[in-house]
């Protein structure tokens, strides 16, 4: 089950990092206030997905952890997260809810769940590293 859960996560982690040519690093999220941002809520599937990139612990790489170079409607949900990952045949709702908790719950609890892969110097010299981690 964990070796599962981490094939996923890395799935869903790496599905962020791409040719970042398009600019997005400087694409900001705003929460829609459906989601509080406190510790004891969890994400479910009608969680938007923004309001999952905008999640206060997430920092500045909740944007990493859904594709960046594709534009994300502000109303999708996460049982919609297909119709964003057009390369996967089935996006299983369930499973993608439980990886983002996860990656909530190790984050609420100080966890470090995102590593930079580039320096700032790096990222400046080249800013289509500012999409990675």
């Amino acid at each position: 089950m964990i070796k599962i859960l981490l094939s996923l996560l890395t799935a869903l982690i790496f599905a962020g990092c791409h040719n970042a040519e398009s600019g997005s690093a400087e694409k900001m999220y705003t929460p829609t206030n459906n989601f509080t941002q406190d510790a004891t809520d969890i994400f479910t599937q009608d969680t938007k997905i923004v309001d999952v990139i905008a999640y206060k612990n997430f920092e500045n790489f909740g944007r990493l952890i859904f594709p960046v170079n594709r534009d994300i409607d502000k109303n999708l949900t996460l049982k919609n997260l297909g119709d964003v990952l057009i390369w996967y045949s089935y996006i299983n709702p369930d499973k993608t809810v439980e990886i983002v908790n996860y990656m909530k719950a190790k984050s609420d609890a100080g966890e470090k769940i995102f590593f930079d892969i580039y320096t700032d110097a790096e990222k400046k010299s080249d800013p289509r590293k500012n999409d990675t981690g």
